[in-house]
């Protein structure tokens, strides 16, 4: 008998959160990170397991796609508290949309640099199939979601734009 998938459209209830972060906190690639408050962790090459705990199929795409964002944002760690905040949020559009961009601005700085949108379209890409090759430049980018006109697009400029590709029209 073959594994059960989990439709993409249905959100994780507490308690599949709960076996999920259990099912990774018993790998013996777990550690626990005590001097930067970040709490346990394992590596991002346990994200097959990790895929096969949400019940989700996993996919070689799905696995490159997620790996990329563990190791860029989180140095190649899948910290339990960040992956249960995005889990939660994960079939919120609105609140997950905050997430990808806060996670992109690496800097920190509240704006979206070149680098940074790039990075976005990549995340925008697996987030959503619609958008996938999501063909804008940071040029076309700046001149659509800079609202204020001051040059740069703030992360609440971002996320308007954003949420307009995913819901044109509206």
């Amino acid at each position: 008998m073959g594994e059960v998938y989990k439709p993409n459209s249905e959100p994780y209830t507490e308690a599949e959160l709960t076996e999920i972060l259990a099912g990774l906190r018993s790998l013996q690639t777990y550690k626990y990170e005590h001097e930067t408050g970040k709490g346990g962790f394992v590596p991002s090459s346990e994200l097959p397991e990790l895929l096969r705990l949400m019940k989700t199929e996993p996919l070689p795409e799905a696995i490159q796609s997620y790996s990329v964002f563990w190791d860029k944002y989180y140095n190649g760690r899948i910290y339990l508290e960040a992956l249960a905040d995005a889990l939660r949020i994960a079939h919120n559009n609105e609140d997950a949309v905050t997430f990808m961009i806060n996670s992109a601005d690496k800097d920190k700085n509240g704006f979206i640099s070149e680098d940074e949108f790039g990075d976005i379209l990549k995340i925008l890409e697996h987030y959503n199939t619609r958008l996938t090759g999501l063909n804008s430049t940071f040029h076309n980018f700046i001149v659509e979601a800079d609202t204020d006109k001051d040059g740069r697009v703030s992360l609440e400029e971002c996320k308007v734009w954003i949420q307009n590709k995913l819901n044109p029209g509206n």
